[in-house]
């Protein structure tokens, strides 16, 4: 009885640990964030804004996977992992953000534009590009496509 008791002790603090693991991003819902604060935001702002949202939100995503890996890892060796950090709270405050800004922008009824374009007018035309000499200038076409001295 006293063998059953003591295992019972020690298995329990084990068992306890492996419950520590981290949050999976996905399970990560997104924090109160009200769509007043971006009221002033013009549609192309706020299209900027929701990529930049985007962006970091991906960023999160990895370094929360990460973190659970670790945790993982943790948990198989030592009995126990670290939980959650800073990520999984950023996160859920990036993904109230970015509803707080889809929501600002059906208020003000713009239309969801495409991340890559967000930076493009509308009339934009892209610029033609001067003809290369016959043996390919690749310094050139380097001045042209980045803007830097060869």
């Amino acid at each position: 009885m006293k063998a059953r008791t003591i295992y019972a002790i020690v298995a329990l603090p084990l068992l306890a640990g492996c419950f520590n693991l981290a949050t999976r991003p996905e399970q990560i819902t997104g924090s109160y964030s009200s769509p007043l604060k971006y009221t002033s935001y013009e549609c192309k702002a706020l299209a900027v804004e929701s990529a930049s949202l985007a962006r970091r939100e991906n960023q999160l995503r990895t370094a929360q996977e990460h973190r659970r890996k670790s945790d993982k890892v943790q948990a198989f060796w030592l009995g126990f992992g670290t939980g959650d950090g800073i990520e999984a709270s950023e996160l859920a405050n990036v993904r109230g953000d970015s509803e707080a800004v889809r929501q600002a922008m059906s208020l003000k009824g713009c239309r969801p534009e495409d991340p890559v374009s967000v930076g493009a007018t509308p009339d934009a035309t892209p610029s033609p590009r001067p003809p290369s000499d016959a043996q390919g200038c690749v310094s050139c076409q380097r001045i042209i496509d980045n803007g830097s001295k060869p």
